[in-house]
């Protein structure tokens, strides 16, 4: 009894001591693992703190940049507007090309019917001259021609006044459409080749004016020789009658 008492004791004593070592143990463990777990934690919040500043950063120059390409692609308005007026510039100056144009085939309609009636008069004494038809004949045509020539002078006359009184300028516009530049190249051309036959019409209707005058002076017996003002006045309108008729089958034009 004796001997098993203090074996007894001490192997309680031990057992007692272990299983308070093993208690201390397990209450410092969780704290021993908190305090990592803790550590992690913050550092993952300063990594995403960190990762969220970092992107803000970067996403601010990124929405500059897009709102400048932004403008940049939403900004045609100057070159709109810019296109606009050349649009309208070219249908002004297309709109003067063609009122022109449109007064010069005027003044090239009344020269056909007027040197027509001109040539007509001087080749019946050119045909009477050489038998080629009688004095009736010639007569009839100088009648017939000479009564037309005052309406020839008149609509010649109101025609090429018209004609003088436009600009008629057919320039080119920068930035216009392709269809407006395109209508104005055709003008330009036709009003180039309207020139010389402008030309060339003047000095033959003005000798079937200076006839005319000279015709009406001689009804009212203001001219002692009419006969050779007549023959000099047909010597001299053959060149400009043909110079006329060598323009008017070189004009060659698009309709404007």
């Amino acid at each position: 009894m004796l001997g098993s008492g203090p074996g007894t004791g001490t192997q309680d004593q031990t057992i007692s001591g272990e299983t308070v070592a093993k208690a201390r143990r397990a209450k410092t463990r969780p704290s021993r693992m908190l305090i990592p777990l803790l550590a992690l934690t913050l550092v993952a919040a300063v990594v995403i703190t960190w990762q969220v500043r970092a992107d803000s950063g970067r996403s601010e120059p990124q929405d500059t940049a897009g709102r400048a390409v932004a403008r940049a692609t939403a900004s045609p308005t100057p070159t709109a507007g810019s296109s606009a007026g050349s649009a309208a510039r070219a249908e002004q100056a297309l709109r003067s090309c063609r009122r022109g144009v449109d007064a010069a085939d005027a003044v090239l309609a009344a020269a056909r019917t007027g040197v027509g009636h001109w040539a007509a008069h001087v080749q019946a004494q050119t045909d009477a001259d050489a038998g080629e038809i009688t004095v009736q004949q010639k007569n009839a045509v100088f009648g017939r021609t000479r009564r037309a020539g005052s309406d020839d002078q008149s609509r010649y006359r109101r025609a090429k006044a018209a004609y003088e009184r436009t600009d008629g300028s057919c320039a080119r516009v920068a930035g216009a459409p392709a269809s407006t530049t395109s209508a104005l190249a055709r003008c330009r051309t036709r009003a180039a080749a309207q020139r010389p036959v402008l030309e060339a019409a003047a000095p033959a209707m003005q000798d079937w004016r200076h006839h005319l005058e000279a015709m009406m002076a001689s009804r009212m017996h203001q001219v002692s020789n009419p006969d050779q003002v007549w023959v000099h006045d047909w010597r001299a309108a053959p060149p400009h009658i043909e110079a006329y008729v060598a323009a008017t089958e070189h004009f060659d034009a698009p309709r404007c």
